[in-house]
């Protein structure tokens, strides 16, 4: 996508992509969860994102809004692609996006994960140094 030397055509083009997803997304008064979509959800995502966090206190914490938030990634997701019902493909989407937060958690903050952040550190900085 940024292949050439100056991106700005480029980054005018997404933006202007942005623009018209905008305005498309504000004329959808409701976006629908069809019966498969949620059958799945229930089935496979739900219990994902409650594995990500399942014995761990202070994630359980952080993460209490990731399945609503989940579903609002979702809808986002089907509107961007012009739609206005959730398809499972969107919760797929939402639920790499959660992994991948919940994750970053654990590794970032020292009493989110089972390694304190300094142990990570100093781990990092010896590995290095060899």
């Amino acid at each position: 996508m940024f292949a050439s030397e100056d991106p700005a055509d480029v980054i005018e083009e997404q933006a202007e992509r942005l623009r018209k997803i905008g305005t498309a997304a504000r004329e959808v008064d409701i976006v629908t969860m069809p019966a498969k979509a949620a059958k799945v959800f229930e089935q496979k995502h739900r219990p994902a994102v409650e594995s990500l966090i399942d014995g761990n206190e202070v994630l359980g914490q952080m993460c209490e809004r990731a399945l609503p938030y989940m579903i609002r990634v979702a809808a986002l997701y089907a509107l961007a692609d012009g739609r206005d019902a959730i398809k499972v493909r969107d919760f797929d989407a939402a639920l790499a996006l959660v992994r991948y937060s919940v994750e970053t958690v654990v590794a970032v903050l020292p009493t989110a994960g089972e390694d304190p952040l300094v142990t990570k550190i100093a781990d990092a900085v010896r590995n290095a140094a060899r």
